[in-house]
C-alpha cells in the first residue's frame, strides 16, 4: 500500500490555477490590435462597397505623343496604370476605312493641374482583365470638340458617328453632357454597366480626362 499523500502545494487545485495563469495571454498593443482589426473589416467593406481602378492620365509625360508621330503600329501598348493596360488602336472613319492618328497630353478640361488625353482619329483600349476583378460599371470623363466618336465594348463592332447611349453585345451605356461655351462643344460622362472585360473609344477632337473600372455591390 503506498505511504503517498498530496501536499497542500500539490493539491489538483493549485496546479489547475498555476495552469491557467502560464496560459494568461499577453496584452496586445493597440497598434497590433488594430492592424488585426482592418485586416478583418477591410475584405467586408470592399464586399460592401465594391473596387475602383482608374487610369487618369497624370503620370504621363506632358510631351508624349502616341500613335504615328511616335513609331507605334496599331495595337501597341502605351501606358499601364492601376493594373488597366492601354493601347493605341485605328480609328475607324466607315465600316472599312481606317486611319491611325495620334495623341497629345492636354491640361485637365475639369480639374486643375491634371492632365488628359487628347485623341485625333486615332482610339484608346483599356484592357481591365489584368485586375482582380471584373468591373461591371466603367465611367469615362471626356470633352467632345468636333468630329465624330468611335466606341466598342468587350470586341464588339466599332460604334461610329455622335457618341450617344447605346449599347453592343449586351452591354449598355449612357452618354450624360452639357455644351461648353461654343454650341458644338461639350463635357460629358460615359456610364458602361454590365461586365467589361475591354472599352475601345476616341473621336477626332476628342479629350479622355480619366477612365474607370468598378466592381459595384448591389
Amino acid at each position: 500500500k503506498s505511504n503517498f499523500s498530496l501536499t497542500d502545494k500539490s493539491d489538483i487545485g493549485f496546479i489547475h490555477q498555476s495552469y491557467l495563469t502560464s496560459r494568461k495571454e499577453v496584452p496586445m498593443a493597440p497598434k497590433t490590435r488594430r492592424v488585426l482589426l482592418s485586416a478583418l473589416v477591410l475584405p467586408f467593406l470592399v464586399l460592401l462597397v465594391g473596387c475602383t481602378k482608374c487610369v487618369k492620365f497624370n503620370n504621363v509625360p506632358p510631351t508624349a505623343q502616341w500613335g504615328t508621330p511616335a513609331g507605334h503600329a496599331n495595337g501597341a501598348l502605351v501606358h499601364t496604370e492601376d493594373d488597366i493596360n492601354v493601347t493605341v488602336e485605328e480609328f475607324y472613319w466607315s465600316a472599312t476605312t481606317t486611319h491611325f492618328g495620334s495623341t497629345r497630353v492636354k491640361p485637365s478640361f475639369t480639374v486643375s493641374g491634371e492632365q488628359s488625353i487628347n485623341t485625333n482619329n486615332i482610339n484608346l483600349e483599356f484592357d481591365f482583365t489584368q485586375l482582380s476583378f471584373i468591373p461591371n460599371k466603367v465611367t469615362v470623363i471626356f470633352r467632345d470638340t468636333g468630329g465624330f466618336e468611335n466606341i466598342s465594348v468587350n470586341g464588339s463592332t466599332v460604334i461610329r458617328g455622335e457618341l450617344e447611349s447605346g449599347s453592343a453585345g449586351g452591354i449598355s451605356w449612357t452618354v450624360d453632357s452639357t455644351p461648353e461655351g461654343n454650341p458644338s462643344n461639350r463635357i460629358g460622362t460615359v456610364t458602361i454597366t454590365g461586365d467589361v472585360s475591354r472599352l475601345k473609344i476616341g473621336g477626332q477632337e476628342f479629350w479622355i480626362q480619366s477612365v474607370c473600372a468598378q466592381k459595384m455591390n448591389n
